[in-house]
Parts: C-alpha cells; structure tokens; sequence
C-alpha cells in the first residue's frame, strides 16, 4: 500500500503568463529534486472543459511519514512561497491510500 498526495491550483487573474510558466518549471524541478520521497507527476490543464484548475500535482510516496517529511521539506516550503503563493487563487488537495 501507497499513499497519494494530489494538489489543483488556480492562478489569480492577475499572474501573467511568465509566472504560470515559473510555477510551472518550479513544480517541475521539485519532483526531481524531491525523487527520494516518491514519484512526482505535474502538468498544466489540458482546457478540455470549462472551470478546471489550472495545474495539477500528483505525488506518489510509500506511506504516510514520508508524505510529512515531503510536506516539511524546507525546499519544498521555498518553492511554495516563492513560485506558488504570490500567483495562487486557489487550492484544492487530498491525501489518500493507494
């Protein structure tokens, strides 16, 4: 058994296209940079329907310790208040067993 971390954000009006595409690269290099928790998989909405999130995370970990140390992770936290916060309208997550 696994466990899922799975994230929405919907972008403020006001972030132009160049800070979407920042989140966008940020979220990217942390699922590399964060390999050693589990498997990352980002990616922009693909606008096949109307009132979407923008981007979507899913991240897969072994358990749920390692979702907290993930959580935690002071990298992590950076990226958040760097590429994340200053553009973010919304957010949506869950955390689940897979």
């Amino acid at each position: 058994m696994g466990f899922r971390h799975v994230v929405l954000f919907r972008w403020t009006s006001e972030s132009t296209a160049e800070q979407r595409a920042g989140a966008l690269a940020a979220l990217q290099q942390w699922g590399r940079d964060a390999a050693g928790f589990g498997t990352l998989t980002v990616g922009p909405d693909a606008a096949l329907a109307e009132g979407n999130f923008d981007t979507a995370v899913v991240v897969d970990l072994p358990d749920r310790a390692t979702y907290l140390a993930y959580a935690a992770d002071p990298r992590h936290q950076r990226m958040i208040a760097e590429h994340i916060r200053p553009i973010l309208h919304s957010r949506a997550a869950v955390q689940h067993e897979t």
